[in-house]
C-alpha cells in the first residue's frame, strides 16, 4: 500500500464490536419501522391509494440514485480529523427527526397534500439514512481488519441488529394498535437517539487531515472502477435481489395477517417475532457454518433457505404452518445479513491491495442504491395488486384480498431468491480470488 493511501486509511482506536454494534441497533430500530409499516400506514390507515405510495417510492429511488453515490464519494474524500464521524454528527439527528415526522401527518389532509407530506419526509429520511449508513458501514473494514475479527464483529452487529428489529417490528403493532402510530414513532425515535449518541461518544476514527484530496479519483472514475470488479458486481446484484425479497416480506406481513389469515395486530407481532427472534441464535449458526464451508456456500444456502420458508405463505391456511415457514425464512435472513458484511469487507480489501486506494464509501453506496431500487420494485409489486386483484387501499381492498397478498408474499420474492442463488454460484470463493477479480 502506498504512503498516500496509508494517510487516507483510518487508524482507529481499539473498539469493542459490542460498541460498534450500537450504531446498527440505533439505525435499525427506527429504519425498520419505515421499511415495514410506512406502506401499511399510508395505504391502509391513511387511505392513500397504493398507486401514489408506489409513486412516492419511485421518486425516492430516483433521488437515492443520486444521493447514494454522491455521499459515498464525499465520505471517501472526507479529510476532517473526526473522519466519517463528521458526517454522522449531522445525519444521526436528522435521521431520527425525519422518522418521527413520517408518523405524524396533520389530520384531515386531502389526498394530494397527504401524498406531498409523505414524499417530502420520505426523501428527508432517505437522505439522512444514506449519509448515516454509508459512513457507519464504511468504518467497519478498518476497525476489524482480519477475517476472523470481521466474522465475529459482523455476528455481534447482526445479533444486536436482530434484537433491535425484533423489538421495533414485533412490538410496533401492539403500540400503534393501542396508542397510535405517532406514539409508536416517538417511543422508538427516542430509543434510537440514545443508542446513536452512545455510539458517537465511544467510536473513534483518526484521519490525516492534511492528505491531499487529489489522491481520490473523480466520482465517475471511482464508480467505473467498482463496476469493473466482477466479484463486486455479483455481490451487488445478489444483495439487491435478496433485499427485494426481504422488503416484500416485512412490508407485506401486516397486510397478509389482516387479509390472508384474517387475524389482528397480535398475529402480525407473533409472525414477525417468529422470523426475527430466530435470527439471534441463527447468527451463531451462520458464524460457525461460514468458518467450515466458506462465505460463498453459506450465502448460497441462506438464499435457498429463505425461498423454501416462503412457500407456506402461499399454500398454508394454518397459522402454525405459516409460523414454521417464518422461522425458516428468519434463519436464512440471518445468514444473509452475517455473510454479506464479511464478503463486502473482503472485496474492499482486495481492491485496495491493487492500487493502494480505499473506496469504502463507493463500494458501500452502490448496494444501497440497489436496495432502494428493490424498495421501488417492492412498492410496484404492491401496486400490481390493483390491476390483478382489485386492491386499492384499506377502504377498497377488492373482491379477493386474501389471494392478492398470498401472491404478493410468494411469487416474485421466491423468484428473486432463486435468481440470487444462481448468481452466488458464480461468485469467487477465496479472498485471493476476490483480490484479483
Amino acid at each position: 500500500m502506498t504512503a498516500a493511501s496509508e494517510s487516507m486509511q483510518a487508524a482507529p482506536a481499539k473498539v469493542s464490536p459490542w460498541t460498534f454494534a450500537l450504531g446498527e441497533m440505533g439505525l435499525g430500530l427506527v429504519g425498520n419501522l419505515v421499511g415495514t409499516y410506512a406502506l401499511f400506514f399510508y395505504t391502509d390507515k391513511m387511505g392513500l391509494p397504493v398507486a401514489l405510495t408506489a409513486l412516492a417510492a419511485t421518486i425516492n429511488a430516483i433521488w437515492d440514485g443520486v444521493d447514494d453515490p454522491l455521499f459515498g464519494y464525499l465520505s471517501d474524500r472526507n479529510r476532517a480529523r473526526r473522519g466519517r464521524r463528521f458526517w454522522l454528527f449531522f445525519s444521526f439527528p436528522l435521521y431520527v427527526i425525519a422518522t418521527t415526522l413520517i408518523w405524524t401527518p396533520p389530520a384531515n389532509l386531502e389526498q394530494n397534500a397527504l401524498f406531498a407530506y409523505y414524499l417530502v419526509f420520505l426523501l428527508l429520511f432517505e437522505t439522512a439514512a444514506t449519509i448515516s449508513w454509508v459512513n457507519y458501514r464504511s468504518l467497519f473494514p478498518s476497525h476489524f481488519p482480519e477475517e476472523h475479527q470481521r466474522t465475529n464483529a459482523s455476528a455481534i452487529r447482526k445479533a444486536l441488529g436482530a434484537v433491535a428489529m425484533i423489538v421495533s417490528i414485533s412490538l410496533a403493532p401492539l403500540i400503534y394498535g393501542r396508542f397510535g402510530f405517532a406514539a409508536m414513532g416517538a417511543v422508538f425515535s427516542v430509543s434510537a437517539a440514545i443508542l446513536l449518541g452512545l455510539f458517537l461518544w465511544r467510536i473513534r476514527e483518526n484521519r490525516n487531515a492534511d492528505a491531499p484530496a487529489q489522491e481520490t479519483p473523480n466520482i465517475f472514475a471511482a464508480f467505473a472502477h467498482a463496476f469493473r470488479n466482477r466479484a463486486f458486481v455479483i455481490y451487488a446484484l445478489v444483495y439487491g435481489f435478496i433485499i427485494f425479497s426481504q422488503l416484500v416480506l416485512v412490508s407485506g406481513i401486516p397486510f397478509y395477517t389482516k387479509y390472508s389469515l384474517d387475524m389482528d395486530e397480535g398475529a402480525t407481532s407473533m409472525l414477525l417475532a417468529a422470523i426475527l427472534v430466530v435470527g439471534i441464535p441463527g447468527v451463531l449458526l451462520w458464524t460457525w457454518l461460514q468458518r467450515r464451508i466458506g462465505s460463498k456456500a453459506s450465502w448460497l444456502a441462506s438464499s435457498l433457505m429463505m425461498a423454501a420458508g416462503l412457500v407456506p405463505f402461499g399454500l398454508a391456511a394454518n397459522f402454525t404452518v405459516v409460523m414454521i415457514g417464518g422461522v425458516v425464512v428468519g434463519l436464512g435472513l440471518a445468514g444473509f445479513n452475517v455473510i454479506s458484511e464479511v464478503i463486502i469487507a473482503d472485496i474492499i480489501d482486495g481492491d485496495a491491495k491493487k492500487d493502494g486506494l480505499r473506496r469504502e464509501g463507493v463500494f458501500y453506496s452502490i448496494p444501497s442504491i440497489l436496495a432502494r431500487l428493490s424498495g421501488v420494485f417492492a412498492a410496484q409489486s404492491l401496486a400490481l395488486l390493483t390491476p390483478l386483484f382489485g386492491y386499492v387501499n384499506g377502504d377498497n381492498p377488492g373482491s379477493n384480498p386474501a389471494a392478492a397478498f398470498r401472491f404478493f408474499m410468494t411469487v416474485l420474492p421466491i423468484a428473486m431468491l432463486l435468481l440470487a442463488a444462481v448468481l452466488t454460484w458464480f461468485y469467487p470463493q477465496e479472498r485471493k480470488t476476490v483480490e484479483g477479480a
